[in-house]
């Protein structure tokens, strides 16, 4: 084999090797964005029902849920699980 034939090989594979790194990058970025599908949610309104002087100390996701951390005036803590869905409670955790 000539010289002139291994460079002009090695030009065409890292050619192919690039182009394949950005077609992959590409394709995995369009499965992110299609399974993520948070854009998609529809926003909602819930309104948790507290007594008055309760902080809300956190919210976080957990699953397809809300979990809202919130202090009772006496200092208990309690989880409140939303239904975004619906936006109703669907579930209170208490630490006794």
């Amino acid at each position: 084999m000539s010289l002139r034939l291994v460079k002009g090989l090695v030009i065409v594979m890292s050619a192919a090797l690039v182009i394949g790194f950005v077609a992959l990058m590409v394709g995995l970025g369009q499965q992110a964005v299609r399974i993520g599908g948070a854009e998609d949610a529809p926003p909602f309104r819930a309104a948790i029902d507290l007594p008055d002087g309760t902080v809300i100390v956190t919210v976080s996701g957990a699953g397809d849920r809300l979990a809202v951390l919130v202090e009772l005036p006496d200092g208990r803590r309690q989880i409140h699980f939303v239904d975004p869905d619906t936006g109703g409670v669907i579930g209170i955790v208490a630490a006794e």
